[in-house]
């Protein structure tokens, strides 16, 4: 959750005004949050020389290897989600989450949720998703919800063979041209620890974190302790387990499956 959010602040300060009462705040990382512009051109401007001059060369790159083509669609029926998602899940599967069994068609569960997920958005009118294609095959994909004017861009993945061209990095500039012409989303959440690919669209960030709260008694002392006990334990096989970082520089990372809160 959004630990900045007043309403949980409000929430940690009242319970821990009852003694005896644990309250546990345990951050996990600051997260990228890209404010919709209202003037595309002085936005452009804002970005870094370097920044800039990348994305000319990429697509100019992109360009010389066939017809290149961006889409954006938000008012999808749900029987049309399903095609889409096969494809950005084949996409993801080509990159390093493939290579190291994390990707969605290698995670029990994972393909099932994510399309139940879209086609629950897609009724309700809130599922989005970007994709550029070359050749009529998808190389690059953003899909994610709705809600409340912000964009949740739940997962983002491309195809490796094409990284000299950041497809990735491409699609979100044309993603966030057609999203400031429309003018009905102010920002993107990029739900996912900030990254040398979200810092150059000059985002500001939130802090990202669990909050438990256990009540006064024994029983939920133990809870708590057990709680805590099985969170740490599950880092420590993480770190032990942790190898090489894999190459991440066109995607944001992404926190366990949470279905996207409607409001």
């Amino acid at each position: 959750m959004n630990i900045d959010r007043q309403c949980w602040s409000s929430v940690r300060n009242a319970a821990a005004a009852v003694t005896g009462t644990i309250v546990d705040v345990v951050p996990r990382g600051q997260i990228g949050w890209i404010d919709i512009p209202t003037d595309w051109p002085s936005y452009v401007q804002s970005w870094s020389k370097n920044h800039r001059s990348k994305m000319q060369r990429s697509l100019r790159r992109l360009l010389t290897l066939g017809e290149v083509r961006f889409h954006v669609a938000s008012q999808l029926h749900p029987s049309e989600v399903i095609g889409l998602l096969e494809d950005c899940f084949a996409v993801e599967d080509m990159g390093w989450k493939g290579t190291e069994g994390t990707s969605v068609l290698r995670s029990p569960g994972k393909r099932e949720f994510y399309l139940c997920q879209a086609e629950q958005l897609a009724a309700l009118g809130q599922f989005l998703i970007a994709h550029v294609t070359l050749n009529g095959r998808m190389i690059a994909f953003d899909f994610g919800g709705l809600a409340n004017g912000v964009y949740h861009s739940r997962k983002v993945g491309y195809d490796p063979q094409y990284a000299a061209c950041s497809p990735g990095q491409l699609l979100q500039q044309h993603l966030l041209e057609c999203l400031t012409a429309a003018g009905e989303v102010r920002s993107i959440d990029c739900m996912g620890p900030i990254s040398d690919a979200v810092r150059c669209w000059r985002p500001r960030t939130y802090q990202m974190g669990r909050v438990v709260i256990a009540a006064r008694g024994p029983l939920w002392n133990l809870a708590y302790r057990s709680y805590s006990q099985f969170w740490q334990s599950r880092r420590n096989r993480k770190t032990a387990a942790r190898r090489t970082p894999s190459p991440v520089a066109e995607e944001a990372g992404e926190y366990p499956l949470t279905p996207l809160s409607i409001e």
